[in-house]
């Protein structure tokens, strides 16, 4: 294999510029972090490369750092350089959640994609935003819920098979392995690679309990002021409510009945289906593909306009599920302690 360079060998003029990595995790406060902090920064120091926003050309960072060898990291080396040309700020931010992994693929290839960045980037910082496994499991399941594969029960979700869990079945539903969110083995490789310091770790929970304190952290890593200092925790994102939850469940549950899909089991489009369809079959066909069209316009109305006004919120996971992940963590997290900033977030996520 052709030997591999940093960036600054590929592209020298890019010597003396300060990267910033966010390594993830996602549903830990990055909408906070991108929209009321990084987008109000002062223009001229930083600049946002922002992978979900940007180009297809950024897009393929995410898709190119799989394949560890020269001709990848030439080619997102080009890439930034690219998106660089003109840019006079010297601090630069390289967003993309999926850096260390995701949750739908049990941080699958996370190793990779950091040492990818910590060689095509030696120097740069990496950020890495937590939020307790229990609650971030819950968080999870309210996002999986809106979408196409939604599971149809918290079990599901969890894969919970004979009151046990298990690892990650696959299939076209959103589901995770509940017990592998080992934030230590995820703060030890970043460690690795981002050695001298260069690893911060920012915590959801600090950002709940003081949105000011937080913020500040976030502008001293950065080196970097703002330009609107008004920020609270009413512009966190709050997500949906359990009740707008489970009514978007029991659609799911209706449209993916077998009832249902053995009536509407063509997998063709509306109009095509309706054509191959038996007549008996054809109000249930309709009925299935209207609940399917509603579904994201319903999730839309129940999150902006339903909960502003009945907002009925409980625990999803279920006392027992949570009793059970808790006492699991508990164990796997008195490895973090170094880690922890203070008393309350060791007390968090400790369990106590």
């Amino acid at each position: 294999m052709t030997q591999i360079k940093s960036i600054y060998e590929y592209h020298p003029e890019l010597i003396g510029r300060e990267f910033y990595i966010h390594a993830g995790l996602g549903k830990a406060g990055t909408t906070f972090f991108r929209e009321m902090i990084l987008k109000k920064l002062k223009k001229d120091e930083l600049f946002y490369l922002n992978q979900e926003n940007d180009s297809k050309e950024v897009k393929l960072i995410l898709a190119d750092y799989n394949r560890y060898d020269h001709d990848s990291f030439l080619k997102v080396a080009d890439i930034i350089a690219s998106k660089l040309k003109g840019v006079k700020q010297k601090r630069i931010f390289v967003s993309g959640l999926d850096f260390y992994g995701s949750p739908w693929n049990n941080y699958e290839g996370r190793l990779k994609g950091i040492e990818f960045f910590s060689k095509l980037l030696p120097d740069a910082t990496a950020i890495l935003t937590l939020r307790n496994q229990v609650d971030m499991l819950a968080s999870l399941f309210k996002h999986s819920a809106r979408g196409e594969w939604a599971p149809s029960s918290i079990e599901e979700f969890l894969n919970i098979r004979d009151n046990q869990f298990q690892t990650k079945k696959p299939g076209n539903v959103h589901s995770v392995n509940a017990l592998c969110f080992d934030y230590y083995g995820i703060c030890a490789s970043l460690d690795k690679h981002f050695p001298d310091g260069r690893l911060k770790i920012l915590f959801l929970e600090d950002l709940q309990y003081d949105a000011g304190a937080y913020t500040n952290k976030i502008l001293n890593i950065l080196n970097c002021t703002i330009e609107d200092n008004v920020i609270n925790k009413k512009q966190t994102n709050k997500g949906h409510s359990a009740l707008s939850i489970f009514i978007l469940l029991f659609m799911n549950r209706v449209s993916n009945s077998k009832f249902l899909t053995n009536r509407d089991n063509s997998g063709l489009p509306f109009k095509s289906a309706i054509s191959k369809t038996l007549l008996f079959n054809l109000p249930f066909l309709f009925f299935r593909r209207c609940i399917l069209f509603l579904k994201r316009p319903m999730s839309n109305f129940l999150r902006n306009k339903f909960d502003n006004y009945i907002f009925i919120d409980w625990d999803v996971l279920g006392k027992k599920h949570r009793v059970t992940l808790e006492k699991y963590y508990r164990e796997k997290n008195s490895h973090l302690l170094k880690y922890f900033p203070n008393d309350r977030i060791s007390s968090i996520y400790l369990y106590k």
